[in-house]
């Protein structure tokens, strides 16, 4: 996943996002299962813990990019520039 661009990414999100919401919801479920899982192994203050690494990572964000909360002041999230 890491040798994909990043525009190519937001491509499939901005498509799944439009035409197959419940299957992006399911991605994103399972992407922030396994960085929970990498949390748990990377930090001791997260070993044993998953309900602690899931709430250690960052809020969800709207299908547009923009958190709800952040929806009002109009800042927007690049969910997909991750390590490009």
């Amino acid at each position: 996943m890491h040798q994909i661009s990043a525009p190519e990414k937001r491509g499939w999100v901005s498509y799944y996002g439009a035409f197959y919401r419940s299957g992006l919801r399911f991605l994103a479920w399972r992407i922030n299962g396994h960085l929970a899982r990498w949390a748990m192994h990377k930090f001791k203050r997260f070993r044993g813990k998953y309900a602690k690494a899931m709430a250690w990572l960052p809020p969800p964000t709207h299908p547009a990019g923009v958190s709800p909360r952040d929806a009002q002041s109009g800042a927007e999230v690049d969910i997909l520039h991750v390590g490009a």
